[in-house]
C-alpha cells in the first residue's frame, strides 16, 4: 500500500494521464459504445511513459490497466455478490483482484516499449507488435480471458473489421495501436517534446501519418471487396430459416423443479408463435433445466414439443455420464440437437469451461472457494472443435463463454461447420454492460470464418449475424422474444474457407515471436551495458 502511495506521489501528473487513458479506453466498448475513442484513448498513456524509466512505465501501464479493467468488468462484482452470495467486502476485492491481474498486460506493454524503443519513429511498429503479442497471451494463460480485446470495440464498423478473415480480431487491434502511436508522434513533434532523448522530426510524424493512412486504405479496400463478395455469394447460395427463442427465465426460476413445466411451456409458446416453419430453432444454454434423456417426466414432454414444431431444435441442457463402477459421474454443459421427430441427432459438450463458474482451478489448494453455478460438482470438458451433423450440413456450437475464443469457432468451421450457433445464459449479468460486450465478440466469429451465426440467450441478447458481420436482428434485454430470419447457406460445392480459418493466428504468432526476440535482445544489451559500467567503475 505504501508503495502505491509513493508511486502516486512520484508520478502525479503521469498517473492522472494513465487513469484518464484507461477510462477513455473502457468507454470505447459497450454499453457506452463510443468506439471512436479507441483510436486516441491510448495517447495519454503513451504520452505519460515517454520519458519514464522502464520501471516507471510499468507502474503507469498498471494504473491504466486497473482503471480500464475495473470500468470494463465492473459487473463481475455483482455476479460474485448476488450469485456467489458473498458480501461486498469480498466481492469488491474479487473485482479488483481480477482487474489487477488484467492490468499486468498493459503494464508489461508499457515496460517493453520503454525497454526496447529509443527512437520515436519505431513506435508505430513496436506498439502494435507488443500489444497483440500480449493479447495472444491472454487467450491461453491461466485458461484464458480474452474479454473485449481492443479490436472488438469496432464490431459495428463492417468495412473495417473484414480484415478479421485474414488476421482475426488482432488485425483491428494492431490498426488501433498503430493509430495511437502515430498520433503520439504528431503531438510530440508539434510540442517539441521528446520520446526518451529524441523529439520526433517532421519526417517521423509525416511518415507515421502516411503509414496510418495507407493501412486504413488497405483495410478499407479489403473491406469493401470482401463485403461485396460475401453478399454476392450469400445471394446465390439460398437461405435457411433459423429461429432464436429468448424466454427470459430468471435465474431464481431456472433451477426450481416446480417451474420446469412453466419454462417448457414458455419456450413452446414462443416457438410456435414466431418460429413455425423454421429449418432450425435455437433455444439458449440450459433452456432444458434437467438432465435430458435421464428425466422420465420432462424428456418425453420436450420430444413431444419438437414433434409439434416440425423443425430441428438445438437446446442447451446439463448432461452426465456414468463412467463405471468406482468412478464419479461426469457432468457436462451440453447442447442437444433434436430432429423434427423428436429424436436425438447429436450432443455437443462445452469444451472451454468458465473458471469458478463451471470448475474450480487448483481446488485442492483452495478448498474454501466454491463455484457460482447452480449445479453441484465440476463440469467435464467436451471435445474442442467438434460439430453436429444437421440434415446434410454441420453446426458449430459455441456454448456461452466459448464464443470469446476465436480458435474454437475456427476449428469448427475448418471441420465443416456451415452455420455457427451461440447459446448462452447471460442472466447472471442483469442489465449491465456484460451482455452487450458478450454479443460484440460474437460478431467477429462470423466475420473471421465468413459463416452466419445465430445466437440464443436466456434473457438476452439474442440475434442473427450475417457472414459479413452485419447484425440482422437483436433482442432487447430481459424481454420475452423470438424471431425467425433467413441466414445464407454456405455453398455446398467447395465451401469458402477464409485465410484465418485455414491458418489461424499465424499473424499474431509471428508478432509474438518477433516481440519476444526483440525484448530479449534489448534486455541482453542492457545487462551487458550495466556489467561493463560496473567493471569500469572499479
Amino acid at each position: 500500500m505504501l508503495r502505491i502511495v509513493s508511486a502516486f506521489k512520484k508520478y502525479p501528473g503521469e498517473t492522472g494521464l494513465a487513469l484518464l487513458s484507461g477510462l477513455l479506453f473502457a468507454a470505447a466498448f459497450p454499453k457506452a459504445g463510443l468506439d471512436f475513442l479507441a483510436w486516441a484513448a491510448l495517447l495519454p498513456l503513451l504520452y505519460a511513459i515517454r520519458v519514464q524509466k522502464p520501471k516507471g512505465a510499468f507502474w503507469l501501464g498498471f494504473v491504466f490497466g486497473m482503471a480500464h479493467n475495473a470500468a470494463l468488468l465492473y459487473w463481475i462484482e455483482g455476479v460474485v455478490r448476488v450469485y456467489g452470495k458473498l458480501p461486498v467486502f469480498v466481492s469488491v476485492p474479487a473485482l479488483l483482484l481480477l482487474a489487477a491481474y488484467m492490468a499486468l498486460y498493459p503494464a508489461v506493454f508499457a515496460w517493453a516499449l520503454r525497454m526496447c524503443v529509443r527512437k520515436p519513429a519505431r513506435l508505430v511498429f513496436a506498439a502494435p507488435l507488443f500489444w497483440v503479442a500480449l493479447d495472444y497471451l491472454k487467450i491461453y494463460l491461466f485458461s484464458g480471458f480474452p474479454w473485449e480485446l481492443a479490436g472488438y470495440s469496432q464490431y459495428q464498423r463492417l468495412w473495417l473489421i473484414q480484415t478479421a478473415d485474414i488476421f482475426g480480431v488482432h488485425g483491428v487491434t494492431a490498426l488501433i495501436l498503430l493509430c495511437n502511436a502515430a498520433l503520439l508522434l504528431v503531438v510530440l513533434h508539434v510540442q517539441g517534446r521528446r520520446w526518451v532523448r529524441t523529439a520526433p522530426s517532421r519526417g517521423d510524424a509525416a511518415l507515421a501519418s502516411v503509414f496510418v493512412c495507407a493501412a486504413f486504405a488497405l483495410a478499407g479496400l479489403h473491406g469493401v471487396l470482401r463485403l461485396a463478395e460475401t453478399r454476392e455469394s450469400a445471394a446465390r447460395a439460398g437461405t435457411w430459416k433459423v429461429g432464436v427463442v429468448q424466454a427470459n427465465i430468471s435465474q431464481d426460476m431456472k433451477w426450481d423443479e416446480d417451474q420446469i413445466g412453466e419454462t417448457l411451456a414458455r419456450y413452446k409458446k414462443l416457438t410456435l408463435e414466431k418460429c413455425k416453419g423454421a429449418d432450425l430453432v435455437v433455444w439458449p444454454e440450459t433452456a432444458l433445466p434437467f438432465y435430458f434423456l435421464r428425466d422420465p417426466r420432462w424428456t418425453p414432454q420436450a420430444a413431444q414439443d419438437v414433434r409439434e414444431f416440425k423443425s430441428w431444435l438445438l437446446a442447451g441442457a446439463p448432461a452426465y455420464e456414468e463412467p463405471g463402477k468406482g468412478k464419479e459421474d461426469k457432468l457436462f454443459n451440453s447442447a442437444y440437437l433434436l430432429d423434427p421427430d423428436g429424436g436425438v441427432a447429436g450432443r455437443h459438450d462445452k469444451a472451454h469451461l468458465v473458471p469458478y463458474g463451471e470448475y474450480v482451478p487448483l481446488q485442492r489448494f483452495f478448498p474454501f472457494i466454491d463455484k457460482l453455478v447452480a449445479q453441484v460438482g465440476d463440469f467435464a470438458r467436451g471435445e474442442e472443435g467438434s460439430t453436429l451433423a444437421w440434415g446434410g450440413h454441420d453446426l458449430g456450437v459455441l456454448v456461452c463463454y466459448e464464443v470469446i475464443f476465436p480458435d474454437i469457432a475456427r476449428k469448427q468451421t475448418a471441420a465443416g461447420a456451415d452455420l455457427l450457433v451461440n447459446i448462452t445464459n447471460d442472466a447472471w449479468f442483469g442489465t449491465t454492460s456484460a451482455p452487450y460486450q458478450h454479443f460484440s465478440m460474437a460478431v467477429f466469429r462470423a466475420v473471421e470464418n465468413k459463416r452466419p451465426l445465430a445466437r440464443a440467450a436466456n434473457t438476452g441478447i439474442s440475434g442473427h449475424i450475417g457472414p459479413d458481420g452485419v447484425v440482422l436482428f437483436q433482442t432487447p434485454l430481459e424481454t420475452e422474444a423470438a424471431e425467425m430470419r433467413n441466414l445464407p447457406k454456405t455453398p455446398p460445392v467447395r465451401p469458402i474457407l477464409t485465410f484465418y480459418t485455414r491458418h489461424g493466428d499465424i499473424f499474431v504468432q509471428a508478432a509474438s515471436v518477433i516481440a519476444l526476440l526483440l525484448l530479449l535482445w534489448n534486455m541482453e544489451r542492457k545487462w551487458t551495458a550495466n556489467r561493463l559500467a560496473r567493471k569500469n567503475s572499479r
